[in-house]
């Protein structure tokens, strides 16, 4: 780049990353009906939040009976969608406002990964092209098109490192960290990771008065939103109430810690294949290619150590390494969205390692031919150069045909299955009494749809990782309980209803259990949705007022 002025260079990254985010910001044009919306629950629990907060109601879950306090899920994404929703209180018309803050936070969480890169000494073209691969990168795009808060806490967590990495002695820097990773840890559990990574870096350093200044802004919101969300969560020995108002309960209350030797070992796995995954959407789905997962997660591991040693900045791998090990022992699989503020290390990673390659390639190629073995190192060189070439222009296809075709194909089919819901959501809302209370998988869909009280029958996640089928059908077997609990009066049943969940013949047997039950009457059954109800419903002995 000799002879090149930086100005230029500058602008040619700019370029590079604004090419790079056309086809993810492609993609949330088309969708900005959000398709998908409610299908995997928090995005649709976060708009109720947003809803209740937006008429002045208090952060509940206004979809359950009583209408619990959101003590679950910190409310800064949640104040950004009542925002949304004080400008357009129309459902799912304003769904369009919402696919545009999302893809604000998308450029948002690149470009801050990009200064990132930029503050681990790389240059701009090189920081460019890591912005590139993961802007590229299938899964990131796909979750992209659902309006989760992983991608703001994500954009958090990169605005954090970034002002630490340049804060030096500078406390005003310090101080400024500190208000984004408050912000992060009202976006999300995980931003108290930041602390004791934060921490970390300043022992190293023996620093402490900065790691005070960033402590100022830190402590009173996670102070704040602890003693908050102990005052107002709901006490009951519901688990599904659990689910929904509090994570470590129902960790804790449904078995977590004695499950942990069968959680990590899964979750170490489904980490593993994550990683693949950004590389290349269906890495993990061949043995040779769960091979080069484990080499993908490897690059990051070293490329960790590599960047700490080159820089010394430490505490963004720690905050990784914090994650992973909690991703590692929670009870829910790890997936891309849930790694996300991690793989900018995933990439820093592998062009560190691919720069090692390359070098150790070009020193085959360029030796001594009178070198022993020389002939076969040059050999091994060039087939090593030609399968990565090869691979390369190979994963390029197939993640090219993954983002025109496969997630707007994906997309579509949410969209027509939404459109198809709305029928009985129509039926419900004109037929159905006010005051009923309905048992749904699509419990948020129900509730912002019709305006009904909606609960999930949501299985104990600790079960399936144990392999307790009594477990995972307690909610259907003892459904008695959950309608006493919730006073539910109805009950709806959609086509895909257990299907992801349960193995088939779980599955038959909850539905067998909610329509062979004497005391469901089903009144409404047509393109293969069905409503039942309850004929004596019991009374509400739970949380319900």
């Amino acid at each position: 780049m000799m002879g090149i002025p930086q100005p230029m260079i500058r602008v040619a990254a700019v370029a590079l990353v604004a090419l790079a985010l056309t086809p993810a910001l492609w993609v949330l044009a088309s969708n900005r009906d959000i398709p998908q919306f409610g299908t995997y629950q928090d995005d649709g629990l976060f708009l109720i939040g947003a809803k209740s907060l937006s008429e002045h109601q208090g952060y509940r879950i206004s979809n359950l009976p009583g209408e619990p306090f959101q003590t679950k899920y910190q409310p800064l994404h949640a104040l950004v969608l009542a925002a949304i929703w004080s400008i357009n209180g129309n459902f799912p018309a304003n769904l369009w406002l919402v696919s545009i803050y999302q893809a604000v936070v998308l450029v948002s969480f690149i470009a801050l990964s990009g200064l990132l890169f930029r503050s681990f000494r790389f240059s701009p073209l090189e920081s460019a092209a890591l912005c590139a691969f993961l802007a590229l990168s299938p899964w990131i795009i796909y979750w992209a098109t659902v309006p989760f808060s992983d991608y703001l806490f994500a954009a958090l967590v990169a605005a954090t490192f970034l002002l630490l990495n340049r804060a030096d002695a500078n406390h005003r820097l310090f101080l400024a960290a500190g208000i984004t990773a408050a912000a992060a840890c009202m976006t999300k559990s995980a931003g108290l990771l930041i602390l004791p990574a934060v921490l970390v870096g300043s022992f190293r350093r023996r620093d402490w008065r900065s790691a005070g200044v960033f402590l100022i802004p830190v402590l009173p919101a996670i102070v704040g939103w602890t003693l908050w969300t102990n005052g107002h969560r709901e006490l009951s020995d519901q688990p599904i109430l659990w689910y929904y108002t509090d994570y470590i309960g129902a960790f804790l209350k449904n078995g977590g810690l004695r499950a942990l030797p069968d959680i990590f070992p899964h979750n170490i796995v489904s980490i593993m294949t994550a990683s693949g995954s950004v590389v290349l959407h269906n890495l993990p789905d061949t043995m040779p290619g769960r091979f080069l997962c484990i080499l993908v997660l490897a690059a990051m591991v070293t490329g960790a150590v590599r960047i700490v040693k080159r820089t010394g900045l430490i505490e963004y791998p720690v905050f990784c390494l914090l994650l992973a090990l909690t991703l590692s022992v929670w009870n829910f699989s790890p997936s891309v969205r849930l790694m996300l503020p991690m793989l900018p290390l995933l990439a820093i990673g592998l062009y560190l390692e691919g720069g090692v390659l390359a070098q150790l390639i070009r020193r085959s190629l360029q030796g001594p031919s009178l070198e022993k073995n020389a002939f076969g190192n040059r050999v091994a060189a060039y087939m090593i150069l030609a399968g990565m070439v090869v691979g390369c222009l190979y994963g390029i296809r197939q993640n090219s045909i993954f983002i025109a075709r496969q997630i707007p194909a994906l997309l579509q089919q949410s969209r027509e299955s939404t459109a198809r819901s709305r029928e009985v959501f129509r039926w419900c809302r004109a037929s159905l009494p006010s005051s009923a209370v309905v048992l749904a998988s699509d419990d948020t869909l129900v509730y912002l749809y019709t305006g009904l009280k909606s609960v999930r029958p949501v299985p104990n996640s600790v079960a399936f990782y144990t392999n307790d089928h009594a477990g995972m059908l307690a909610n259907f077997t003892h459904l008695d309980q959950v309608t006493r609990a919730f006073g539910i009066t109805h009950i709806l049943i959609s086509p895909g209803d257990y299907e992801t969940e349960f193995e088939a013949g779980d599955r038959q047997r909850i539905l067998r259990l909610l329509v062979d039950n004497p005391k469901h009457k089903t009144i409404y059954s047509a393109g293969g949705f069905t409503v039942l109800e309850i004929e004596a419903p019991g009374v509400s002995v739970g949380f319900v007022p």
